[in-house]
């Protein structure tokens, strides 16, 4: 084979791995895209819980301030 052959199957190698890794880099960035959405989600459903944290926790306290009131009038 020509030196010129052997730089053209290297240079075809060569555009095929580049292929190939453009290939993987649009794979990662639709795999990043769909994980940037999941976080949206997920962080929506943290807001939403914590929310519902506080006022389970301010309900709470109320009772037990009842509680201790129902307890004293005994």
């Amino acid at each position: 084979a020509s030196t010129e052959e052997v730089k053209m199957v290297e240079m075809t190698k060569l555009q095929n791995a580049l292929q190939d890794l453009k290939h993987e880099l649009d794979d990662a960035k639709l795999n990043l895209a769909e994980e940037c959405k999941k976080n949206v989600v997920l962080q929506r459903d943290l807001e939403y819980v914590a929310k519902e944290k506080k006022s389970l926790d301010t309900k709470l306290v109320s009772m037990i301030e009842e509680r201790k009131e129902n307890l004293s009038l005994k």
